[in-house]
């Protein structure tokens, strides 16, 4: 019994040779490439990320503590060049107010105290940080000192995406409640002193900051890495790849592979989908969205809708069964077109090439 060639080269005689290149890999979508970021004069990493996006609060509350922060002073060194091997077992800042890193870094009393962790996000999966165990000890454990916390089962790929979500609300909820009072005391103590408290926390100013989140998973690496830049989507005005560039800039070893990548890109689209509907929604209550003008329409005019339900004992009148004759000669017209365009069969005779 012979096997079917493959190519048109390989057949002789009169047999059936397949027209185009066969091939039996599994069907993939394209791969998304991440450059490096560029560097500055400085030697530093050169990413811009000034401001908060502009349309954050349309599709997420509690964002308003995002623009009394300020981010002009957010690479200090560049961890590219002098990541160390060892740095991976420690938490890097991604944002000013924002850690990632391995779960050993969210047992480590000292260094939540040192660093003012507030608040620390764990995104387990079925082994490391598992149901019942780390994650669970980790959370009551920080409770009890005066550390909120938060854990996400992400059991598979997909279910990061979940986490996303939550994370973005989990984070949000918890520095504008610090925020809002921390501004309250800073504005009741400069009523006192008959000046105004300050409004702008830099990095410099970390007593300033509302909080501090560390977002953590058993490495640091995987689960916890595509949940930050999650949230740098969510609430910046940057796209996946710089988002990806913003982690890694600053933890070196995060690890984006192709479904986190895939992940982030659909969360992005959905991002963009909801922005466009909340900005339509806005611009309708606003009385922003006006109807189309007559010479507008003229160019695409849609067919008026006709009330079937109340007519449907009643027969067809000459001007419908005129409207119905013209849409069966556009469908002809269109099959005529598809009938006239030449394809390639699969195969071929090879007394035919």
């Amino acid at each position: 019994m012979s096997t079917s060639p493959t190519s048109a080269e390989e057949h002789t005689g009169l047999a059936p040779a397949p027209t185009y290149e066969y091939t039996y890999d599994i069907p993939s979508p394209p791969r998304t490439t991440i450059p490096p970021p560029p560097i500055d004069e400085r030697g530093l990493p050169d990413i811009s990320m000034t401001a908060p996006h502009p349309d954050r609060g349309s599709i997420f509350p509690n964002t308003s503590f995002l623009s009394h922060i300020s981010y002009h002073n957010l690479w200090t060194k560049n961890n590219l060049l002098d990541w160390r091997y060892e740095h991976r077992r420690t938490a890097q800042r991604v944002l000013p107010f924002m850690y990632l890193g391995p779960a050993n870094v969210a047992r480590d009393a000292g260094f939540l105290t040192r660093e003012g962790i507030t608040l620390v996000v764990g995104v387990k999966g079925r082994v490391g940080v598992k149901g019942g165990g780390g994650g669970k000890r980790i959370a009551a454990w920080n409770v009890g000192k005066g550390v909120e916390s938060a854990v996400f089962d992400a059991y598979g790929d997909q279910d990061l995406m979940g986490c996303f979500e939550g994370t973005v609300e989990v984070v949000n909820e918890h520095l504008e409640r610090r925020w809002r009072s921390q501004s309250q005391s800073q504005s009741q103590s400069g009523e006192s002193r008959g000046g105004n408290a300050p409004t702008v926390a830099t990095d410099d100013d970390d007593d300033l900051l509302p909080g501090k989140v560390l977002v953590f998973c058993e490495t640091g690496n995987e689960r916890s890495a595509p949940v930050v830049a999650a949230y740098i989507l969510a609430m910046f005005d940057v796209d996946m790849v710089k988002a990806i560039q913003i982690v890694q800039a600053q933890r070196f070893c995060a690890s984006f592979d192709d479904a986190a990548r895939q992940l982030l890109e659909t969360w992005e689209e959905i991002l963009k989908a909801r922005r466009d509907v909340m900005g339509v929604r806005s611009a309708d209550r606003n009385g922003e969205i006006t109807a189309p003008r007559e010479e507008d329409q003229d160019s695409v005019r849609m067919p008026p809708m006709r009330n079937f339900a109340a007519n449907r004992s009643s027969k067809r009148t000459l001007d419908q069964v005129d409207e119905g004759a013209m849409d069966v000669d556009v469908l002809d017209k269109d099959a005529r077109e598809a009938g006239s365009r030449e394809g390639k069969a699969p195969f071929q005779d090879e007394w035919d090439s």
